[in-house]
């Protein structure tokens, strides 16, 4: 991220990642299968939450929409 800001200072960078409580949920061994599922809906899950916040949205809205 501080090679994009220094490149495009004009940017604004939006980082979903999700928080600890999901990443403390996920799979302790990469490889299990029967966590595959259960992970991926809380991530899913987590984002969208996430992408529902207000300071998401007033910078989409900043460059998604004419103004």
């Amino acid at each position: 991220l501080e090679i994009i800001e220094a490149t495009w200072p004009e940017t604004d960078v939006v980082v979903l990642r999700p928080d600890d409580a999901v990443l403390a949920a996920a799979r302790p061994n990469p490889m299990s299968v029967e966590q595959t599922i259960p992970t991926f809906l809380r991530t899913l899950a987590f984002l969208r939450r996430e992408l529902a916040e207000s300071h998401v949205w007033d910078l989409l809205a900043e460059h998604l929409t004419e103004g």
